[in-house]
């Protein structure tokens, strides 16, 4: 009899669940996020003075359109053109090959250059998070004499933000 009391004793503690101790451990992560200064777009119109006289001073307008984040400082640059030289633009006669005097401007009154910060003040602005409208105001002739053809220049327009 006492070894039957000894195996149902034995029984019991075998058939009893086991408690585990698991051990646990904490730490911490940092999370961040940056959004950083960003334009997103850059694109420009053609500036076309359509037909002008040589004897009289023809105008027009052209856009830039930038899309930058809000607050984010750029500023827009304008090369001096394929056939242009020490600051001053020039359109190309086709066939002939004459230049043709025109220039670019940051404002309607035709006062403030447009350039590369080299010749001529680039222009500063501030991203609204939508699209921006920036206007070319360019103008050319007065120059008599030349000869009639048609005349085309490209300008390279920067955005550096």
């Amino acid at each position: 009899m006492k070894h039957l009391r000894i195996l149902v004793a034995a029984g019991m503690l075998a058939g009893a669940p086991l408690t585990a101790h698991a051990s646990t451990f904490t730490t911490t992560l940092t999370v961040s996020a940056m959004i950083p200064g960003a334009c997103t777009s850059f694109s420009a119109t053609p500036l076309s003075f359509g037909s002008v006289l040589p004897t009289s001073t023809s105008y027009s307008t052209a856009t830039i359109a930038v899309n930058c984040g809000a607050g984010t400082g750029f500023a827009v640059s304008l090369d001096q053109g394929t056939h242009g030289s020490n600051g001053n633009r020039f359109l190309r006669g086709t066939g002939t090959g004459t230049l043709l005097y025109y220039a670019l401007f940051q404002d309607a009154a035709r006062t403030m250059y447009w350039g590369d910060g080299t010749f001529g003040s680039v222009l500063n602005g501030s991203g609204t998070g939508g699209a921006q409208s920036l206007t070319i105001y360019g103008l050319t002739g007065n120059q008599p004499g030349a000869p009639t053809d048609s005349y085309t220049d490209t300008v390279t327009a920067t955005l550096t933000f």
